[in-house]
């Protein structure tokens, strides 16, 4: 497959364009006529930076928009803190008004899963903007009590 058939995504990542696995037609659409909301989780869940010239066949627009959260099941661990075992019971996708607030942590990506425990310490810190959170605000402390009830109800006006 020359150049000329293959996306952006597929030259940068080097990977295989307009696959039939998920959609029956071949085409490149420019990336600049993708509403915002699309072009930003391309970037996102791609982690490339487009120009204005930027492509994406339909293989790697069905890949990256409407497929990524399935594939994605398990907490990313934005922490580190699973030891090699991530997650699966009780994950929750995370959304392009959570990944905003919390782009400073670095490995949150829209699409992708948090698990209860991993939200809780994003939770618990964010509005902090601390580097990684500590053990008193995780847990309850002497000066200030962590409320699970408010931290829930956190949760989930986020998610």
């Amino acid at each position: 497959m020359n150049d000329k058939e293959r996306c952006s995504i597929g030259i940068i990542n080097k990977e295989i364009c307009n696959k039939q696995t998920h959609v029956k037609f071949y085409d490149i659409k420019k990336v600049s006529s993708l509403n915002d909301v699309k072009k930003d989780l391309i970037i996102s869940r791609s982690g490339i930076q487009f120009d204005e010239n930027a492509t994406v066949c339909l293989h790697h627009d069905y890949v990256y928009l409407k497929h990524y959260s399935t594939i994605h099941i398990t907490c990313c661990d934005p922490f580190n803190s699973h030891n090699g075992k991530r997650r699966k019971g009780g994950c929750k996708e995370i959304n392009m008004q959570l990944a905003g607030k919390l782009k400073n942590i670095g490995n949150v990506i829209p699409g992708e899963k948090i698990c209860p425990s991993c939200m809780i310490k994003l939770i618990s810190f964010k509005d902090d903007g601390q580097k990684e959170p500590t053990c008193s605000q995780i847990y309850e402390d002497e000066d200030n009590e962590l409320n699970i009830n408010e931290l829930l109800k956190k949760i989930f006006i986020l998610l």
